[in-house]
């Protein structure tokens, strides 16, 4: 693994210099003058990255596969490892949480606004790709497996709801698992709140009960396989 440290000495001299770990992964560089240098990993492709470890001897600030490290007089930084996982083991991660029916409108959800189950919510990768799920029935979601990096998380907005397309952009570490990615979604006052009012319910628990909603110029019409009830606002 290639390791190359970046800086400048204290005569004010640019310094590059790189080296390849041993067989045992150990790697160093000898006859540092003081000074202020970026001491940086080249990703292993086969291996997901772990948790750099700072070492000891002088002041040495982690950062993604690269350590800062400021060399005093005398002094010598040891210690200082780049963590590697091989994929299986860190493919443990999850993103997930719920979406739901704001009624009030202040993006937190109360003890009387739903879940809202069969909401599209899509998961793009840190490679580019997507993956995507349906919210169950009480509008919870979670991707599963998934190793670490930025994702972006998206609903659609449903018919009738409000907030149109949500993003969340999330930074997964090693086998963490992210819960609290939720979304709001605000209803339609003309539909959904004349729906409540009339039905005791909004659209969504009328669906969940194998009923239709056909709005006809000012009536709202519940349709089921059996009956038709019309609703008149």
């Amino acid at each position: 693994v290639t390791v190359t440290m970046v800086g400048t000495d204290d005569l004010g001299n640019p310094v590059t210099r790189t080296v390849v770990t041993g067989p045992d992964g150990k790697w160093s560089f000898d006859g540092v003058r003081p000074g202020v240098y970026s001491v940086t990993e080249t990703q292993p492709k086969t291996f997901v990255d772990g948790v750099e470890t700072p070492g000891t001897g002088t002041t040495s600030t982690p950062g993604n596969d690269s350590f800062t490290i400021t060399v005093g007089s005398g002094q010598t930084s040891t210690g200082n490892r780049f963590a590697e996982l091989p994929p299986a083991s860190a493919n443990k991660g999850s993103i997930g949480d719920l979406v739901f029916l704001d009624r009030n409108g202040d993006g937190k959800r109360q003890a009387d606004e739903p879940g809202l189950g069969g909401v599209t919510v899509t998961l793009t990768m840190p490679d580019g790709s997507t993956r995507t799920t349906t919210t169950l029935e009480d509008g919870s979601y979670e991707f599963v497996g998934l190793p670490p990096g930025e994702y972006v998380v998206t609903i659609e907005s449903a018919e009738n709801l409000t907030n149109g397309r949500q993003d969340r952009t999330v930074t997964l570490k090693v086998n963490e698992n992210i819960d609290d990615v939720d979304f709001a979604l605000g209803s339609n006052s003309s539909a959904l709140g004349n729906i409540l009012a009339l039905t005791g319910t909004d659209g969504f628990g009328l669906m969940r009960r194998g009923l239709g909603l056909v709005m006809v110029g000012s009536s709202l019409m519940v349709v089921s396989r059996r009956r038709r009830r019309r609703l008149t606002r």
